[in-house]
């Protein structure tokens, strides 16, 4: 019995050991084509050893702060045979009405200055020639700045005013005189304030540099907010010209002072339709550079150019 079991053990454990043989060179060819699959399928790794190949060059963050010079946006002539405004149909209002910042009533009625009504015995107006103003405030700007070229940078721009907002009227003291005319403040508002947010590209001119001063130019457009304490805001789209210039302090803090001019459609209640109005301000502060290039690319790059 013990004897026909040898046979029987070795055949098994010959085939057994035949099996796991062929398994096992089968699972090392599957691994080895399985590797070399993986290699064909990884992409190669993509060396970055060149300035073209960084599609942002760089960061800049720019605050500023400095003068606004405010702007008029209505600006009535003196009431005569040959002078007549428009009016609010949605309100009814009379000639010379004009609007208060701070109204009284929800009717519609209560929000127009009193002075604006006032008639002499003659009838005529006692005040006329009304001007709305946005007197001269301060501003702070803030701008980050994408460098796609050299000399080329994309900025998210923002800004803010605080300024004062007000009315004055021509009090007609003789009408038959136009002597006695002095032109009074009758309404003003002191929580005006404008926000500003937009995209600018913009130009280092280094061809231009002078003394180390290297001059900006640029263009931008965006969306602005006329804030009143009580009154619904003004919003519009605007343009806006930009101009700079930057003086390095540090191998990457500037020195920046600029200009910069905006345009925009002013809706002015009295006249039932808009003016066009002009903010400009000026600012100085400072700039940071942020590099996000190798340094040995910023050097070859550098190298060539000059």
């Amino acid at each position: 019995m013990k004897k026909a079991l040898i046979p029987f053990l070795i055949l098994t454990l010959g085939l057994t050991l035949g099996v796991s043989v062929a398994f096992a060179q089968t699972r090392i060819m599957e691994v080895a084509e399985s590797a070399e699959t993986q290699d064909e399928e990884l992409p190669p790794v993509k060396k970055w050893d060149k300035y073209d190949d960084f599609t942002v060059k760089g960061y800049s963050i720019s605050f500023t702060g400095g003068y606004f010079t405010g702007a008029t946006y209505l600006d009535n002539p003196l009431l005569g045979p040959r002078v007549f405004y428009g009016n609010d149909p949605g309100f009814q209002r009379g000639t010379n009405d004009i609007l208060r910042y701070f109204p009284t009533e929800d009717d519609g009625y209560g929000d127009v200055l009193p002075e604006s009504t006032f008639r002499d015995q003659d009838d005529h107006f006692v005040y006329d020639s009304a001007k709305k103003e946005i007197e001269a405030g301060s501003a702070y700007n803030l701008r980050i700045g994408i460098y796609i070229a050299d000399n080329f940078h994309l900025d998210l721009a923002g800004g803010y005013v605080s300024s004062r907002a007000r009315t004055t009227m021509m009090h007609l003291y003789d009408y038959d005189d136009p002597a006695t005319y002095k032109r009074e403040e009758v309404d003003a508002d002191d929580g005006f304030k404008v926000y500003k947010g937009g995209l600018a590209l913009m130009y280092d001119a280094e061809p231009a540099r002078f003394w180390g001063i290297t001059p900006r130019l640029g263009f931008g457009l965006g969306g602005i907010i006329n804030r009143y304490t009580q009154l619904e805001d003004k919003t519009a789209l605007y343009l806006e010209g930009n101009f700079a210039l930057n003086y390095r302090l540090f191998k990457t803090v500037d020195l920046t002072t600029s200009v910069d001019y905006a345009t925009f459609a002013f809706d002015v209640d009295e006249l039932g339709y808009s003016n066009m109005v002009h903010y400009t301000t000026f600012s100085a502060g400072l700039t940071w550079f942020i590099d996000v290039l190798p340094a040995d690319v910023r050097a070859a790059h550098e190298a060539e150019k000059r």
